[in-house]
């Protein structure tokens, strides 16, 4: 899935996608969880992440009495800052800026 020093997405059905390519494949985002949901490009299988300073964290939701993510890797993601709010959170890397609210997702 990553390289040393940056992110890198690799999909079962072999598609790769780094991370301005992954955050732009995104697919819906949950406020509650903080989870961001991505779409393969090649294949159309979705995965969850969680974006935090510098890191994403790649797992899957499950549901025990409340929904919950687990986190099964933990990807260094260099230069990958976020903001949180209420129903929304903003990640910039490289000059570039992805908003992601429950209704709608949007770039800058």
């Amino acid at each position: 899935m990553k390289g040393q020093d940056e992110f890198l997405w690799v999909c079962r059905c072999g598609a790769r996608s780094d991370l301005p390519e992954f955050l732009d494949s995104r697919r819906g985002f949950s406020p509650r969880l903080l989870t961001v949901s991505h779409v393969c490009r090649g294949c159309g299988e979705t995965s969850d992440v969680q974006l935090w300073w510098c890191e994403v964290r790649v797992g899957y939701t499950y549901a025990a009495g409340e929904t919950h993510f687990a986190p099964v890797e933990v990807v260094q993601a260099p230069g990958l800052e976020k903001t949180t709010s209420d129903d929304r959170i903003a990640v910039s890397l490289g000059g570039r800026t992805w908003v992601f609210a429950e209704e709608e997702n949007r770039e800058s």
